[in-house]
């Protein structure tokens, strides 16, 4: 069974361009293999899901995504070589997914049996977020500039099978050339 949090991994290739100082806007493609989990008050659905009556208490999804994040990033320490510094980002992403595994897990049924109910979906979902985030930017000398910081995710859509608003924290790791 999987653990209270989801964990994944989301790797890609972005172009970012200078619009003015210490401002600049980017466009990226991205892969991903992403975990989600959502408590019986984040799940909506018909009831035909329904177990001897019973509703899921938790819904665990195993999902490979793309996502095409489209952000304005304002660092401005972005020139300075050698500088350390400070950078805050806004994201608008989409998110198309490609294959998901969802396990509806439901408390105990009547015959006393936790009960999983498993289904792979070919994939076809779409998400859309806001991603927000911030965080420090290095730059040493003769190497490409990093930018590290953590992130917040908010939906701006339900998704999936069970219409799941889909929250994420995470931790931003950009290597700028």
């Amino acid at each position: 069974m999987d653990g209270p949090l989801g964990v994944g991994v989301v790797a890609g290739l972005g172009l970012q361009v200078r619009v003015a100082r210490g401002w600049s806007a980017g466009v990226a493609l991205q892969y991903g293999r992403e975990r989600y989990v959502a408590g019986p008050n984040e799940i909506y659905m018909s009831r035909t899901l329904f177990v001897d009556e019973l509703m899921p208490s938790r819904t665990s999804v195993r999902a490979t995504v793309l996502e095409f994040p489209i952000n304005l990033t304002y660092s401005p320490y972005a020139r300075r070589e050698g500088g350390r510094g400070w950078f805050a980002t806004a994201t608008l992403n989409s998110h198309q997914f490609l294959q998901d595994r969802l396990d509806l897990i439901y408390p105990e049924t009547r015959s006393g049996q936790p009960a999983v109910l498993r289904d792979a979906d070919p994939g076809g979902a779409f998400a859309s977020s806001l991603r927000l985030g911030g965080g420090l930017s290095l730059a040493p000398r003769r190497l490409p500039r990093l930018y590290l910081g953590p992130y917040v995710e908010l939906p701006l859509k339900r998704t999936g099978y069970c219409e799941v608003s889909l929250y994420t924290l995470g931790l931003q790791v950009q290597v700028g050339l």
